[in-house]
């Protein structure tokens, strides 16, 4: 005689541990340990007790052979509520037909254990920055709970934190590898480039985070939101005006000179009514311009580059090195104000260079770093006037290369001729302007140390006048440099 099927569950519920409420589906392995077939229909279910009290219907409906195992799949319903966690006794209720006749038969199932449900809540005063201004972007950072009782695990890539009054609107995707939280757990996500439209009302406003993971394996989102005034929005930030001004630079320098004063810039905050800040000039930077070319080693013609306060105190200075552009990072960082605030740039010229000339250039806006006090985020930066910031170069400075005169023919009695040379030492020098024919024009006495008589480069101005004082004709004349070490003859031309 044939035996009848002998339904058995093998093995536990697939998953065993559920949380209170979860919607999701369930398996079990039922296995034939009789000789007659059996046909489940879909009147089959799957019955859970207390305190979850849910049944789950068969998805499929299946044939089991003798002596043969299948897998149950039982469609997706809530199981129980997540007020009431527990654990569950599973009755696995098999209708359908054996050998054509009906049959029913109740089976145990195991235990379904199902937990009180994650619970995810923001942390209140975890926002970093807590402090934005609008119209600028920010690295947001936020931290967050798990106050249920399992386990979850949240993906921050697939997750967004949102900011809104209504009709304007900041929206940051977050960033970072899945993290598991579990229960009492605490953890920070990330949120880089939020926008601040700079439309956001001065306010504080909440924060709304949109999160995705998972949950004993199955998918889940939830929606976090913290308390009201979370995150403060001010004023978009004032911007800064930079511009260049006469510094009285000289128009040349000598090789190996170690402070030549190139340059002012004077930079000013322009402050929105009503809208204090505090905003301090951090970085600048210098292209420097070799014979008209950014192109080239920077160190061939400039040793190091040098800041200065109006009042001669020194800010920054740098090396200047093989590649452009040159740092200067300004330590104290300089207060900007609505007053104007002067900077003087000086310059140490290379020991030999082979250039003829060079200039500065602040060449874009990045090029000036300007931070706010209050939110350590830069400010804008604008040019003289408050216009649209353009590049900005300095005054050029020629590179002393042998002894001469400039401006070269000059108008005598208009401007003077600035006779150039360099002396290896203090001493005293002796300038004689002679005509053409070698008849003496005029004679000036510079003594050791005092100017035209000192160790570098020197500029003795003469007016075209001889040692009447009466102006000399147009013509050419040359001009005789005499001293220890010194010997030097310069022709200028003099026009009227």
């Amino acid at each position: 005689m044939l035996e009848p099927p002998l339904l058995s569950v093998v093995g536990p519920l697939l998953p065993d541990t559920v949380s209170a409420g979860q919607a999701r589906p369930l398996r079990l392995r039922l296995a034939n340990g009789g000789d007659v077939g059996f046909n489940l229909d879909l009147t089959t279910s799957l019955r859970l007790g207390s305190p979850l009290f849910t049944a789950l219907s068969l998805g499929v409906a299946a044939t089991l052979g003798p002596g043969a195992a299948i897998d149950l799949d039982f469609a997706s319903a809530p199981l129980g509520s997540p007020l009431a966690p527990g654990s569950a006794a599973a009755t696995l209720e098999a209708r359908g037909t054996e050998d054509g006749r009906s049959r029913e038969e109740a089976i145990a199932a195991g235990p379904l254990e199902a937990r009180p449900p994650a619970a995810i809540a923001f942390v209140a005063g975890s926002t970093l920055p807590d402090t934005v201004r609008a119209g600028q972007s920010y690295d947001l950072s936020v931290a967050v709970q798990n106050g249920g009782g399992s386990a979850i695990t949240l993906d921050p890539a697939s997750s967004r934190i949102v900011l809104t009054d209504g009709v304007e609107q900041v929206i940051a995707l977050g960033s970072g590898a899945p993290v598991a939280l579990g229960p009492g757990a605490q953890t920070t996500l990330s949120f880089p480039g939020a926008a601040f439209p700079a439309a956001l009302a001065s306010q504080p406003y909440p924060v709304t985070l949109f999160l995705h993971g998972s949950e004993w394996g199955q998918a889940e989102s939830t929606q976090v939101a913290s308390p009201p005034s979370e995150i403060l929005v001010i004023e978009p930030a004032a911007a800064v005006q930079i511009r260049s001004v006469d510094a009285a630079s000289p128009v040349q320098a000598a090789a190996g000179m170690a402070a030549v004063r190139t340059w002012g810039l004077e930079l000013m905050a322009l402050v929105p009514p009503g809208n204090v800040a505090a905003v301090h000039l951090t970085k600048i930077q210098f292209t420097v311009l070799t014979d008209g070319s950014a192109v080239g080693a920077p160190s061939a013609a400039l040793g190091t580059i040098a800041v200065r306060s109006i009042s001669g105190a020194l800010l920054a200075q740098a090396t200047v090195g093989a590649a452009n552009p040159v740092t200067l990072a300004l330590s104290p960082p300089l207060a900007v104000t609505v007053g104007a605030e002067s900077l003087y740039v000086e310059v140490g010229i290379a020991g030999s260079t082979a250039a003829r000339e060079v200039a500065l250039r602040v060449a874009s806006d990045t090029d000036v770093l300007v931070l706010e006090d209050l939110t350590a985020t830069s400010v804008p930066v604008r040019g003289g006037g408050g216009v649209a910031f353009a590049p900005l170069t300095s005054p050029t400075l020629t590179l002393f290369d042998r002894a001469h005169g400039y401006p070269n023919p000059f108008r005598a009695g208009r401007e003077a001729v600035r006779l150039s040379y360099l002396l290896t030492q203090n001493a005293a020098v002796r300038v004689k302007i002679y005509t053409l024919l070698g008849d003496l024009v005029r004679e000036i006495a510079l003594a050791a140390g005092a100017t035209g008589g000192t160790r570098g480069l020197n500029e003795v101005p003469w007016d075209g006048r001889n040692g009447k004082g009466e102006l000399v004709r147009p013509g050419l004349y040359v001009a005789r440099i005499e001293g220890p070490g010194a010997s030097e003859q310069i022709k200028v031309g003099v026009l009227r």
